[in-house]
């Protein structure tokens, strides 16, 4: 088979290999390239003048988190990327409804106990860091919580924290098998159920499904951990052996100090009213965000049950969307419809006229290789339908089969390398070396690196989704 680059060569000193040269990694000097694809792209980042649109979510994650999140300068390279990652979080992790705390809905204690089990199960330690910082909007960070005399602690001590707790870590299996002994993850639905009810049900499953997404396109890039995520996850687990590997640690001074205690703590009263200024400063964030979402990222994806249902069936067919009908959150819905068109039916049917550093074909290409190495016949399923579908390919399921095999006619060193980093990702996120990351460099473009980290991430997304919602726990 012939390799072609985008510009035609078929030069392939890009893909040798320390094995192919009887070299290994470290006779290669290999700690000479960068770890990362955030050390990478490092002088390609972007200034926080070039993001100014996003301020509004950098200071609403500042407050449920305590630091600002030190991803946005390579995160933006990619249109695609940043809007998909501000356009799922709030929907996905339920902010409105669970910190505004109304009615029936997940308790912030749950939402953060499914955010670190999915995250430790999955092992990304930034967003495990993050998990354990995470806040709420009536509360603040947990960092500010514990500064003001709350404890700093993470425990599951309830029934229904169990519940969620053990439901989570079931869910996170990949490829996904039953649990040898123990209960099913439908009978672990019902028990969640049973404890907080339907609707909050609905915002845990969402939450396993978004912390999937996180995990991948953070710990694709190797984002370096913001020094008080880092100091106060270390402190909050209580054990010196966790330090976050080498891809993720800042080994800075200031990430290494231990967040101490005040010597005089705020009391209750203070420390309500603390929180109450700091949530007042965030609440203009909050409705510029509310506006962009309206009049950009979400235009055009339709508003009720019913429509969102006949827009998920037009492009995934009757059969293959049975798991949407089973969510009832509306919200929920459409954040499903936004990632889906923003990283898969972005360019088709002229649903947007924005430039996308992928192709349709090799956007699907890379689903099917996911769905293959995860196990998931139901992605595997939708991919090719949509390849015969929406490109007139009578040998669909032939073509995304020679694609895994490597035995595709035509297939340029970028679609080749974008492959790589799928399959690494399906595997195991530590598969990311500093070998491939040079690879994808030397090959990708930045916007084409971050827009497959998007899609990736919504892949996973949605096989948790399609697993989760398969399960019909009906109000």
């Amino acid at each position: 088979m012939e390799f072609v680059s985008s510009d035609g060569s078929t030069d392939m000193s890009a893909f040798w290999t320390p094995a192919e040269e009887g070299y290994t990694e470290v006779d290669c000097l290999a700690d000479l390239l960068p770890r990362t694809i955030t050390e990478a792209l490092l002088p390609e980042s972007n200034h926080p003048d070039k993001y100014k649109l996003y301020q509004p979510y950098l200071r609403m994650t500042r407050r449920l988190l305590g630091d600002e999140p030190s991803f946005y300068p390579i995160l933006t390279l990619s249109r695609v990327a940043i809007n998909t990652h501000v356009g799922l979080f709030a929907r996905m992790f339920g902010c409105p409804e669970i910190d505004m705390r109304l009615p029936n809905q997940l308790s912030p204690s749950n939402r953060q106990i499914a955010f670190v089990t999915a995250s430790e199960t999955f092992d990304c330690d930034y967003c495990i860091a993050h998990a354990h910082c995470f806040g709420d909007m009536m509360r603040g960070s947990k960092p500010s919580q514990a500064r003001r005399g709350a404890k700093k602690e993470f425990s599951v001590r309830t029934a229904d924290e169990v519940a969620v707790q053990q439901f989570s870590k079931q869910a996170v299996r990949r490829p996904y098998v039953e649990a040898e002994v123990g209960p099913t993850l439908d009978e672990l639905s019902r028990e969640v159920k049973g404890h907080v009810g339907a609707r909050a049900l609905e915002s845990a499953k969402a939450i396993i499904a978004f912390a999937g997404a996180l995990n991948t396109v953070m710990d694709i890039q190797g984002v370096t951990l913001e020094p008080g995520a880092q100091s106060y996850a270390i402190d909050v687990k209580g054990d010196e052996n966790w330090v976050p590997n080498d891809h993720h640690f800042n080994p800075s001074e200031e990430a290494l100090k231990r967040i101490k205690e005040p010597e005089q703590e705020q009391g209750a009263l203070s420390g309500t009213f603390s929180n109450m200024k700091d949530l007042m400063k965030t609440m203009p964030s909050a409705m510029s965000a509310m506006k962009f979402e309206a009049s950009k990222l979400y235009h055009k994806i339709p508003r009720s049950r019913e429509k969102l249902d006949r827009w998920v069936e037009n492009r995934l067919g009757m059969r293959r969307s049975l798991f949407f009908k089973n969510i009832h959150n509306v919200e929920i819905k459409r954040a499903f419809c936004f990632g889906l068109r923003e990283n898969v039916f972005a360019d088709v049917n002229c649903q947007s006229g924005e430039h996308r550093a992928w192709t349709l074909a090799e956007r699907i290409r890379f689903l099917y290789q996911f769905a293959t190495v995860t196990g998931s016949e139901e992605l595997q399923d939708i991919a090719v339908d949509i390849y015969r579908r929406f490109l007139w390919r009578k040998n669909a399921q032939q073509d995304l089969e020679n694609f895994v095999e490597g035995t595709g006619v035509g297939l340029t060193m970028r679609a080749i390398v974008g492959q790589k980093l799928t399959i690494a990702v399906a595997e195991k996120m530590d598969n990311i070396s500093p070998l491939l990351v040079a690879q994808l460099v030397n090959v990708c473009e930045p916007e084409a690196i971050l827009e497959l980290a998007s899609m990736l991430s919504f892949f996973e997304m949605w096989r948790r989704m399609s697993l989760l919602f398969l399960i019909n726990d009906s109000y």
